[in-house]
């Protein structure tokens, strides 16, 4: 019965992560735990279990996320803090929107404009985007008046915000989209390495707004509404044919078209 619980608590864990913010959760490989716990909600609480079905941190939060980097975000009061793995406010929910942290750097929202902060709530760069996601291989997509480009941990453009939408770096590659809303990916030159052909790319790793390569070097594309695999060249592994690709481990990650 303890098991049939704990799976039951996975799937509503699961919901939490997919139906938050605009987040992007890394987790190690297709684990669901994280730090050794994950976020779930039971009979109106949110709260943090361990593999064995145990509750390990209560909270009073409205809502939570999985740990990355030592640190869990969560909500309250419609604002968003940190925690640690004691349960610990170690950053208060006073930020309109948050992300996970990646690469000791969180996105954070204050007035309408994004920036990031590091683990102690100090402001590192300034929030003056539109919109912004978390930093990989040291750089992070930002939004310029509808545009997409790249900064560095300093705050300085990489790569020109030119692109209808841009997704994080894996492998040394990036989803990007031109304004004919084409996927293709570059390196971190900016330079296109694989054309602009594809619907839509969804990386076999991370959530499922994150289209990028995973360690193995492949990404689950989209091309005329059918679901196909190509590797860090471009080329098929499996061709566009496919109704729906998901990848099963632990649990089942949905892909939404």
């Amino acid at each position: 019965m303890k098991n049939l619980t704990l799976t039951i608590l996975i799937v509503t864990a699961i919901l939490i992560i997919l139906t938050g913010c605009n987040q992007e959760v890394i987790t190690e490989g297709d684990n669901l735990f994280s730090e050794g716990v994950v976020a779930v909600s039971y009979l109106g609480e949110i709260n943090y279990m361990n593999p064995e079905g145990e509750v390990v941190i209560k909270t009073d939060y409205a809502n939570a996320f999985n740990f990355s980097e030592g640190l869990s975000l969560v909500q309250k009061n419609d604002r968003w803090g940190f925690i640690d793995t004691e349960g610990k406010e170690v950053i208060e929910p006073r930020y309109e929107n948050a992300k996970s942290f990646s690469e000791n750097l969180a996105a954070i929202e204050v007035d309408g404009k994004w920036g990031f902060i590091d683990k102690y709530g100090n402001e590192i760069i300034n929030p003056k985007y539109n919109n912004a996601g978390s930093f990989s291989e040291a750089l992070a997509a930002v939004e310029i008046d509808g545009k997409w480009g790249y900064i560095n941990k300093e705050g300085i453009i990489e790569i020109e915000n030119q692109y209808n939408n841009a997704n994080m770096f894996s492998n040394g590659l990036a989803a990007v989209s031109n304004e004919k809303d084409k996927t293709g990916y570059i390196n971190k030159q900016g330079e296109i390495v694989i054309d602009y052909k594809f619907d839509k790319g969804f990386g076999l790793s991370g959530s499922i707004e994150n289209l990028h390569f995973k360690e193995d070097g492949y990404d689950v594309i989209i091309e005329d509404k059918q679901f196909g695999v190509i590797n860090k060249q471009g080329e098929y592994i499996l061709e566009p044919n496919y109704d729906l690709i998901r990848k099963e481990s632990l649990y089942v990650r949905i892909v939404v078209v």
